[in-house]
């Protein structure tokens, strides 16, 4: 039996995934939350298999609750449930340990099947979002060809990936908070990365997280 937990902030949509999921003999909902507040005080109390997640919530953007979640429950998989087909997003929630990022205009079998599919530990992506995924694979496949890494580069990117603001990489690195800023739009436009997103799959992807240098 998958324990899930549902949170969305529209009251008839949350309503609706509930239901559609106490109709699924495998899936128990074990709790609902309208907020990223509710949804980590959830996780803490039950440790679901997984959290049907909306992307936009009142209080707090459903990347960081899902980075949360994965950090005060590492066994609780999450799938981002959103109206947003936006690529940036979609990196994002894979960054901080979203194994799902489905549409909800998804019908209703496919969703059941993503759900299924990430409680048992695999990956889905929406089909729509597909195309999104093989260009960002491709974008950083053309940074091979960049200019190398310096030090400080490969510490900003560190520091990016694991979710850092500038505030806390200036505090790490010693630097004032425009410092980093400009350090970081540096980095970015020298290694053509349009964002942040793009610069922690960047790191992710050469490893440069298994690395204090």
């Amino acid at each position: 039996m998958t324990r899930a937990v549902v949170v969305d902030d529209h009251g008839v949509v949350r309503t609706g995934l509930v239901a559609l999921l106490n109709r699924t003999p495998d899936v128990a909902v074990v709790a609902e939350a309208a907020s990223g507040e509710e949804a980590l005080k959830a996780v803490r109390m039950t440790r679901p298999d997984i959290v049907i997640l909306d992307l936009r919530l009142p209080d707090m953007d459903g990347v960081e609750v899902c980075r949360q979640i994965k950090a005060v429950s590492p066994g609780t998989e999450v799938i981002i449930v959103t109206s947003f087909a936006d690529e940036k997003a979609l990196m994002e929630a894979i960054l901080a340990g979203a194994k799902g990022y489905v549409l909800k205009s998804l019908d209703n079998n496919d969703l059941l099947r993503a759900i299924e599919t990430v409680a048992k530990g695999g990956s889905a992506i929406d089909p729509a979002l597909s195309a999104q995924v093989i260009g960002g694979v491709q974008k950083l496949a053309a940074h091979k060809d960049e200019p190398e890494l310096t030090p400080q580069e490969r510490q900003l990117l560190r520091l990016i990936a694991q979710g850092k603001t500038n505030r806390e990489i200036g505090q790490e690195l010693y630097l004032s908070e425009k410092t980093v800023r400009n350090y970081i739009s540096n980095l970015l436009a020298k290694h053509n990365m349009k964002n942040r997103a793009e610069a922690a799959a960047y790191a992710v992807s050469h490893g440069l997280l298994d690395t204090d240098r």
